[in-house]
């Protein structure tokens, strides 16, 4: 039975906290210190957390303030060195961070962060010296900084980084006996990502952007998706999910009920807080504060150890703790037991109604079963399912039919990531004749593989009862990765259309296996009018269109008059290409060779003349705007130093009482602060075009390093690295090129 838990203490802050922004720190190396950012951007911290007054906390002198930088957005603490007796807080914002000692009350270091800060976490546990770093997921990178500020660590991902957390790593994964730890990446992509040494061991794809994750011991982490969604993955598997119409906002780790795992405590947008088991997502506990939860932390507070704390944004802290085995009379495993029996015996209860139903009507003649009041469809009626592309409508076409022409009355499809709502329905109107074949265009967004469950309401060719009865049909069906690219050639040397040109650019690399291997992998991963065989020549030479390419949005080149075109060649040496005009679709399908293929270690050579000059273009307006930028900063300081001299100047004409030079004087620097703050403005837009250029120059690299695997995937982002460091766009291209400078 879900416990409805009594809190053991309520407080009242008297300070509003922004969701997310609440964390607990021992500054003086002996008290954990309840710390939040407020809505008007201080930086507050408890003196103590004894509960003196568990009502109210109304005395502001019980606590300390400081200055949290502009739209500030994520805060840890924690301590970066191994000899440290004290946290410190890091805050984080778009264009910076702060490393702060809050008991010296001192700024340890200051960073300038040009991919933005979403997220941080710090951690000893990545470090084969077990040295604490702070990670910082920005726009579409990932840095890793240490005491100092250092840059230890720079990667790039697919999107921006919304979520990290640090579990076990497996270590069959790697071939090594060495425990070590993974660190799981959640992005606005859609995808958690497991990254163990620097290398991308595994990615998970999800439905929404990842906004939370949190371990939860061993190898099980919990996820939230934007969308409302909460689950939990054993060493990448998923155990279970739900979701909701509230969207989870903060997770906590804490064994609520003393069963020895920690549960997945969920703090939501509409206030409630849950607690659920790590194996099956059952509700363990619940509670509902009186606004929307700002944070959850499991620290020691007002003298009780391990407590859980639950705090709502409009300062309300509730604490909890663990239920006494005493009061656990209702076991849930037991529970959990039930759950599962009364759902087995639904199963079999259902079963064996239709067992006898059928055995009714096998003997009973059509004037019978319509005088008994029955409904039945031909017993070898069956749900069919088929795929195809269709290159007219840019799309894929699910054909549902019946065996025998049985007519359907709606038609329900449920899919992750595919619809809006996770399902679709098809339900034509009352008047309409219902018909036994229907057509749904499907157009995923991206290359992953979806699978459909597809249920339909059959109408009963005999039909006793009053009221309308339908027997429901179902099946499933699998949606492969690449099912939005249509097959143009078998052979691209003997059949290739005259009307369409071959792409310039593409990947080469050589496989220790078979073209039978690869025509296995393309007959699992696309949408094909019949099952492919290798020729004999043992050549593999085939060409697709990707139809998710809206036309409109490809670049008008002579050069480059077919960029939908893809083209997968292999020779019986082993050796492979795929040409394609587009980086992010070469890069997708080799990753999809490598997963099928467990390729561990992948060396290939490419060349995108499209997406090298976007680079150069990239760079150079980043080179551009950064001159600018100097510019303002420059004209920024000066006014600065204007209004300065203004204020003084101001000042001495009032304390002289000569207001007529006063006056001019307050007048002239009303002008010039508003000149400043336009110039702050135009700084600020300056910044957010630099941050999208530089976005798109980290997806070029992170699609760039999909080429490769293993080792030579990481090298080529950290080559990339030093080369932008240097500005030095021939050798970023050489080094994705060759994988060399």
């Amino acid at each position: 039975m879900t416990q409805e838990h009594a809190s053991l203490f309520n407080k009242q802050l008297p300070f509003r906290i922004v969701p997310g922004l609440i964390t607990a720190g021992c500054y003086d190396g002996q008290n954990a210190l309840l710390s939040f950012v407020s809505p008007n951007g201080k930086l507050i911290v408890e003196k103590d957390s004894h509960l003196t007054d568990t009502l109210t906390s109304n005395n502001k002198d019980r606590y300390r303030f400081y200055s949290a930088p502009p739209a500030c957005c994520s805060l840890v603490t924690g301590r970066l060195l191994t000899a440290a007796d004290r946290d410190i807080v890091i805050l984080g914002a778009p264009t910076e961070m702060i490393a702060y000692d809050a008991y010296d009350n001192v700024d340890l270091y200051y960073k300038e962060m040009p991919d933005g800060v979403n997220t941080m976490l710090i951690s000893d546990k990545l470090s084969t010296k077990n040295q604490a770093i702070v990670l910082i997921g920005g726009r579409c990178s990932l840095i890793a900084l240490d005491e100092n500020g250092t840059e230890v660590f720079w990667t790039v991902m697919g999107e921006s980084v919304m979520s990290l957390a640090v579990i076990e790593s497996d270590n069959a994964l790697d071939g090594t006996e060495e425990d070590t730890n993974q660190l799981v990446i959640g992005s606005d992509d859609c995808r958690i990502r497991m990254m163990h040494r620097n290398v991308i061991l595994r990615e998970l794809v999800e439905t929404e952007a990842v906004t939370l994750l949190v371990a939860l011991g061993g190898r099980n982490f919990g996820y939230g998706l934007r969308n409302g969604t909460i689950g939990v993955y054993y060493k990448g598997d998923r155990l279970w999910r739900i979701k909701s119409q509230s969207r989870p906002m903060c997770f906590a780790a804490y064994d609520i009920n003393q069963d020895g795992s920690p549960e997945l405590i969920c703090g939501w947008e509409n206030g409630k807080v849950d607690g659920r088991l790590q194996l099956t997502g059952v509700v363990v506990f619940k509670v509902k504060l009186a606004s929307p939860c700002a944070g959850l932390l499991v620290m020691d507070y007002g003298g009780m150890t391990n407590v859980l704390l639950a705090c709502g944004v409009d300062g309300e802290i509730r604490g909890y703790t663990s239920f006494h085995p005493e009061t656990q009379a209702d076991s849930i495993i037991p529970e959990a037991l039930l759950r599962q029996l009364a759902s087995r015996k639904q199963v079999l209860m259902s079963e064996i109604r239709d067992l006898n139903m059928s055995l009714k009507m096998r003997q009973l003649t059509t004037h019978d079963i319509r005088k008994a009041g029955l409904s039945a469809i031909q017993a070898d009626t069956e749900l069919r399912v088929t795929l195809g592309v269709s290159s007219s409508h840019q799309c894929v076409n699910l054909k549902v039919t019946t065996s025998n022409s049985t007519q359907l009355r709606c038609i329900i499809l449920f899919a992750e990531g595919l619809f809006n709502d996770e399902s679709h329905v098809i339900h034509p109107p009352e008047k309409m004749d219902y018909a036994s074949e229907y057509h749904v265009q499907l157009r995923p967004l991206r290359d992953s593989e979806i699978n459909i469950s597809v249920k339909a309401y059959a109408v009963p060719s005999i039909n006793g009862q009053t009221q309308t009865v339908f027997h429901m049909l179902q099946t499933n069906i699998r949606l492969p990765e690449f099912s939005m690219y249509r097959l143009v050639s078998e052979n691209v040397e003997s059949d290739w259309p005259e009307t369409r040109t071959k792409p310039c650019g593409g990947v080469s690399f050589h496989l220790e296996e078979r073209p039978q291997k690869l025509i296995a992998w393309i007959n699992e991963h696309f949408i094909l009018p019949h099952a492919m065989v290798v020729n004999e020549n043992r050549f593999l030479n085939v060409g697709f269109e990707c139809l998710r390419l809206d036309p409109g949005d490809l670049k008008s080149d002579d050069n480059y008059p077919d960029q939908s075109t893809v083209l997968i060649q292999m020779t019986a040496k082993g050796e492979v290409s795929i040409r394609t005009d587009h980086l992010e679709i070469a890069a997708n399908i080799v990753q999809s060779i490598v997963r099928y293929l467990n390729v561990r270690e992948l060396v290939s050579t490419c060349d995108f003349p499209l997406t090298m000059q976007q680079l150069k273009e990239l760079m150079e307006l980043i080179a551009a705007h950064q001159i600018t930028r100097e510019q303002m900063m420059t004209e920024l300081a000066n006014k600065k130093q204007l209004i300065q001299d203004l204020t003084v100047l101001a000042e001495d004409h009032r304390l002289a009482g000569n207001w007529k030079d006063a006056k001019q004087t307050y007048t002239e620097l009303y002008h010039e602060n508003r000149q400043l703050l336009t110039t702050c403005r135009s700084r600020t837009s300056e910044y957010e075009t630099l941050a999208n250029y530089q976005k798109q120059i980290n997806l070029i690299i992170e699609q760039a390093s999909s080429l490769r695997a293993g080792r030579c995937k990481s090298q080529i982002i950290s080559k990339c690295r030093q080369a932008m460091t240097e500005n030095n766009v021939g050798a970023i291209w050489r080094i994705i090129r060759s994988g060399e400078e």
